[in-house]
């Protein structure tokens, strides 16, 4: 036998002026598993009709979605502008105003959205809603307060945390937040025996959101070779923080004075997914002799892929092009391994083979970075 009658369950429309505007209305019963017919309402009315009852901004038909005037599982408080009480109102955790927990929003419905036992309200300090500078992410679980997840963000670092090649000279990761500091030293150990170990000593920080300068001292044997000096910016993050992009300058005097390089890098970081990365620096090289003036200028890309199998092992491999206008060229690949046996502590091995001039070479290196 048919429901003759449809009995209407409309938790927004309070106002009995408008409940008896509705009965005029015919409505499309909803059958139920249960055999029982409930009418949905929720699309009748224009939203300046439509109740706010705490005034949220988020609408009452939204946060009571089968509209049974009752609080069950998986909905917010349609009469309690904080339904999960951790200080942020329900219209700015879901701010977009849909009823739903959508990419980079925290959950009205839990205190802690990311779960990592720090409240929502504690994360997000000023509970506007966002995640500003100087405080950790509501939507990113933290451990040691470092962030290690999808977007792999660590505080109010801003962009895809992606490991940094260990060869590649790259100031920062993109987005850096200021105050972010890193000393390190690279040694690249001789392919023969008469080749002179290479090792260099610098100290990188972030001096603005976004920006960072570093200083260098590249060193042959015993002896300064040169001194280097860089600077770094962020061009743009994406809402995701999947995909970052920027720039950075270097500029470096031979210690006899003899000739100033100034290479020009575009950089793009993208992080795939939890366990795979890349980074991508491409860019130009002039050389200037100060003696002679004379002019030589390079192309250059620089890839690497990372594959993150725990959080604090890195596997990767490192590549590096180098094309003179002069015809020379060099080409270099290089596996390596990247491991963080403590929060401040990096270590980074690796061993490739090397291309130049029409000879094949070995080349293996070593990295300690320590960051605050």
């Amino acid at each position: 036998m048919g429901t003759a009658f449809a009995p209407v369950r409309c938790g927004m429309f309070t106002r009995p002026w408008v409940y008896l505007a509705l009965t005029s209305i015919a409505f499309a019963p909803e059958a139920r598993a249960n055999g029982e017919h409930v009418t949905r309402c929720s699309g009748l009315l224009p939203p300046w009709l439509q109740t706010d009852s705490d005034r949220d901004g988020v609408l009452d038909h939204l946060e009571d979605a089968n509209g049974n005037g009752v609080r069950d599982d998986g909905e917010t408080n349609a009469h309690h502008a904080d339904s999960d009480r951790d200080g942020i109102a329900d219209g700015l955790e879901d701010s977009n105003h849909n009823g739903r927990v959508d990419r980079g929003e925290t959950d009205p419905r839990s205190a802690d959205s990311d779960g990592d036992r720090i409240p929502d309200g504690v994360e997000d300090r000023n509970r506007n809603g966002r995640w500003d500078p100087g405080e950790t992410s509501p939507t990113a679980r933290c451990t040691g307060g470092r962030c290690r997840v999808l977007e792999d963000v660590d505080r109010t670092h801003r962009g895809p945390r992606v490991p940094e090649p260990m060869l590649t000279d790259l100031v920062r990761n993109l987005g850096a937040a200021r105050g972010e500091l890193e000393a390190n030293v690279l040694f690249v150990a001789p392919a023969s025996a008469s080749f002179v170990p290479r090792w260099a000593p610098e100290v990188e920080i972030a001096f603005w959101d976004g920006w960072a300068l570093e200083l260098e001292l590249p060193i042959r044997g015993t002896q300064i070779e040169s001194f280097k000096l860089g600077l770094q910016g962020t061009l743009g993050v994406t809402a995701d923080q999947r995909f970052a992009h920027g720039f950075q300058w270097l500029g470096e005097l031979r210690s006899d004075g003899s000739r100033v390089d100034n290479t020009l890098y575009w950089i793009g970081a993208l992080r795939f997914s939890q366990r795979f990365s890349a980074m991508l620096l491409a860019g130009a090289r002039v050389n200037v002799g100060t003696r002679d003036g004379a002019i030589s200028t390079h192309a250059m890309l620089h890839p690497t892929v990372y594959y993150e199998p725990s959080r604090s092992l890195s596997i990767g491999v490192e590549s590096r092009v180098l094309l003179a206008t002069n015809g020379a060229h060099s080409v270099d690949v290089t596996p390596q391994l990247r491991w963080r046996p403590i929060d401040p502590l990096t270590l980074q091995i690796g061993a490739g083979a090397l291309y130049e001039s029409g000879a094949l070479s070995s080349i293996a290196a070593c990295r300690i970075a320590i960051e605050h």
